[in-house]
């Protein structure tokens, strides 16, 4: 997914079952930075990050496909 520099910080939960897109605040990769600097003494910078799994629909599938399978 292309996006303009000017956006600054960016990140993204993707689903990789339907592939759709939710962005994710910065703030939410707060703990993540703190404990990278803490664990291993190195200062991340976390400027764009796409995180795969699955959203809510396709969770929903998955769990009915083993429940009923």
């Amino acid at each position: 997914m292309y996006h303009p520099i000017e956006k600054g910080h960016h990140h993204h939960l993707v689903c990789r079952e339907c592939g759709s897109t939710i962005d994710l605040d910065d703030s939410a990769l707060a703990s993540l930075r703190e404990s990278i600097l803490r664990d291993y003494q190195f200062s991340a910078e976390l400027r764009h990050l796409g995180i795969l799994g699955l959203c809510a629909g396709c969770k929903q599938k998955t769990q009915g496909k083993v429940e009923n399978g």
